[in-house]
């Protein structure tokens, strides 16, 4: 079983977007980096991971986790569990104007969440919270977190030098699953 996963973008614009899937004791944890041309990578953001005695982690508890094709490339798909929560992931390169991955987690919880989100430690940049999105702005380019509005929700806020996704929970019952979807894109900034 491999400890290292990698899925990149294509160029655009001579930049990309690569999130690189870590193995880090019991979990797998993303690290986001900007990459150019000239195979210049640029590390700009790094799951924040909980351990294997947190029910509700900062960021999903993925364990097994593999690459898998689809139509019109591969991306990467896990699965994990945390308390008596099972967490599951998807990684895609999305075929759009600028470089952008998409990440769709979900969640199965049998009992009311204190907080199901992704969390990231902004290693690089400059970071704003506008219009309920992210960016951090970077060098010359900026890195744009989007939630997606069609299918998961979630907000999206500024802690402590941290990107914060934050799933919405409207369900009171449980069993659930809660499912967020956002996307990260690269852009070049307009000087």
């Amino acid at each position: 079983m491999s400890t290292q996963y990698t899925l990149r973008t294509p160029l655009v614009d001579r930049l990309g977007l690569e999130v690189q899937m870590l193995r880090c004791q019991d979990r797998f944890a993303s690290h986001l980096r900007i990459v150019s041309e000239l195979e210049h990578i640029l590390p700009i953001l790094r799951s924040c991971e909980g351990d294997d005695l947190q029910s509700w982690p900062p960021s999903p508890a993925i364990q097994q986790l593999s690459r898998q094709e689809y139509g019109s490339g591969d991306f990467l798909a896990g699965v994990g569990m945390a308390g008596n929560s099972h967490w599951s992931l998807s990684v895609r390169a999305l075929d759009t104007c600028n470089p952008t991955l998409e990440f769709d987690v979900a969640c199965r919880v049998q009992e009311a969440p204190t907080r199901l989100e992704s969390v990231y430690e902004i290693l690089d940049g400059i970071p704003t919270c506008e219009d309920g999105r992210v960016v951090i702005a970077v060098s010359d380019s900026r890195l744009v977190v989007t939630p997606c509005s069609t299918e998961g929700v979630c907000d999206l806020t500024l802690e402590n030098n941290r990107v914060c996704v934050v799933a919405k929970q409207t369900n009171k019952s449980y069993p659930v699953t809660v499912r967020w979807t956002y996307q990260m894109s690269v852009v070049r900034s307009l000087d």
